[in-house]
């Protein structure tokens, strides 16, 4: 297998990828904003997100969907920050956020995934996958793992 670059990433951190059938949605951990590129790694536009600490990123019933893992340490502080881990749900145009809903655990979060009407959630206390309703936000199913540190 031969692996090579088709383009350079259109940010600093990028820590979070989501794609659809026209475009590719790009998590910047250093600002928290989105860059939606097309599959030439063009810039076709950049969400500004209140996101703290980006880390994941979905698409889904025609949202955006931001992991907000708490502090951040790549930029300065900004007015909306909270220090806390939250799921922002925010409209895919503008970036405005729509709600938030505090991770299902309690804790860090490095990955989020839509799946028709529900999300997948990485969590840390304890380490597990959880399906949660993403109108009611209830959790679904709790699945444990060993992984040290969940990603993606």
């Amino acid at each position: 297998m031969k692996l090579f670059s088709k383009f350079k990433p259109p940010c600093t951190m990028p820590n979070g990828l989501q794609c659809n059938d026209k475009e590719i949605f790009v998590m910047d951990q250093f600002t928290d904003n989105v860059f939606v590129i097309d599959q030439n790694g063009n810039i076709n536009r950049i969400i500004n997100t209140i996101t703290e600490n980006g880390s994941g990123i979905t698409v889904g019933g025609g949202f955006l969907w931001t992991a907000s893992n708490g502090r951040a340490l790549a930029r300065q502080y900004r007015s909306t920050d909270t220090h806390i881990s939250w799921i922002y749900k925010l409209d895919i145009r503008t970036g405005d956020a729509l709600e938030r809903f505090p991770t299902p655990d309690g804790g860090g979060i490095h990955g989020i995934e839509w799946d028709d009407g529900k999300i997948w959630i990485t969590g840390f206390n304890p380490k597990a996958l959880i399906l949660v309703d993403a109108v009611s936000f209830k959790e679904i199913k709790k699945i444990p793992i060993k992984q040290e540190v969940p990603h993606g």
